[in-house]
Formats: structure tokens, sequence, C-alpha cells
């Protein structure tokens, strides 16, 4: 079977081994690993980690490809590596990534970056925005709509027509009802279950989730 065209990832973690195994199924020829913390020449799975991310600055040159993948978990992690990497590159393309097993309705609109994992189902009218993760198992309903660089943990149902914003976080089998909506930032914990709307920077926990802390933010890798 002919391979795709080369594909970087960045990140070596956890995270960046599930998006790997997904490229191999989809027969990306995978260059290697850049990551800003772990030494060149170390192995990841059956790649090396070929330098940090300033190699990027001449990706076609350096790799013959500009395509890579943000395999970071972290959202706010994932929009500062984003934005570090797009000034220093500004041409990288950011493919979405499918696993096999996932069920992506064809009326669904995925952004760039998006990283969809094994058995998700995006039903019909869906909209992923930039660099969300879907992680395994998640099932998002019906006409929601999920803002860039949010995430989903394992397990998480949305009912039809939630919203979740910019950078939300849904955490391990929350299941949130239909015509909710997840304020930018906003975490909910695992296990929880949300019946109203959650507003922006806050942490909710428990069944019926409620708010435990305000001006709620994560830990970012990046200060610059």
């Amino acid at each position: 079977m002919k391979k795709n065209k080369k594909i970087l990832i960045f990140g070596s973690s956890g995270h960046a081994k599930a998006i790997t195994e997904i490229l191999e199924e989809q027969n990306y020829e995978i260059v290697g690993y850049l990551d800003s913390f772990a030494p060149a020449g170390s192995k990841v799975l059956s790649y090396k980690i070929l330098g940090n991310e300033y190699l990027l600055a001449n990706a076609n040159k350096n790799f013959k490809t500009d395509k890579v993948v943000i395999a970071v978990g972290e959202n706010s992690d994932r929009f500062k590596v984003f934005q570090k990497l797009r000034k220093i590159n500004k041409n990288l393309k950011y493919p979405p990534v499918v696993a096999n097993s996932a069920k992506v309705s064809k009326s669904a609109a995925l952004g760039e970056g998006a990283v969809i994992m094994n058995n998700v189902l995006v039903n019909t009218a869906g909209d992923i925005g930039k660099f969300v993760v879907l992680n395994t198992a998640a099932i998002v309903e019906h006409n929601c709509i999920i803002g860039d660089f949010s995430s989903l943990a394992t397990g998480v149902l949305l009912g039809g027509n939630v919203r979740v914003g910019q950078e939300a976080f849904i955490g391990l089998g929350a299941r949130i009802i239909q015509n909710k909506k997840i304020g930018e930032g906003s975490v909910i914990g695992a296990g929880a279950t949300v019946l109203t709307d959650i507003p922006d920077k806050v942490l909710a926990i428990g069944t019926p989730a409620k708010i435990k802390k305000i001006n709620y933010s994560n830990y970012k890798i990046f200060s610059k």
C-alpha cells in the first residue's frame, strides 16, 4: 500500500504514542518526533526524537515535509505550542488525525489539527474545532459544537446540541445533557453530570455538577 505523505509528531508523551499508532494505521510515513525537553536521539516506540521545535523553521529542507501533528494532551499547553510553532514557521500544516475505528458523520466538520481517537462517535452535523482532542470512546451527538483547543476525556457523552467553549476540558466519563453550554476554559470533573449551563473558567464537579472554583486556569508549559 502506498504511504501517505511524511509527517512529524510534536511531543513524545503517552498521548503522542497513541497518535503514533493511529498515524501508522493510516499508513503515514512518520519521520520522527520533535520535543522541547526530551534529548535528541532517544527513541519513542520505533521512532527517534529528532530535536526541538526550532528545526521546523526549515521543515521542508530538514525533513521534506511541512505536516505536523501537535501531540500534546493538555489544552493550554497545546495552544501555547501552536502559537510558538506558528511564530517559527507560519506555513506548517496540521492535518486532522482520525482513528480507523472512529465514526465521524459525513456531515460533521473537523478543524485542522483535530485528533479523533479510537471508537469515538461524532454524529450528524457535529462541528469539531481546531486542535480539539476527542479521546477513546467519546460520544458527540448531533449538532454539537466543540471549540478550538478543547478536549473530551475517555468515555465522555455529549447530548445533542451541546456547546463546548474553547480550551474547555470534559473529564473522564462525564455526561452533558442536551442543549447545554460549557464555558471557555472550564473544566468538568470526571464522572460529573452537567444539567445546567456552565460559565467560563470554572471547575465543576459532581452529579449534578456544581461549581467548586471560579477563575480557574490550567498550568501552562510556556511562559512566553
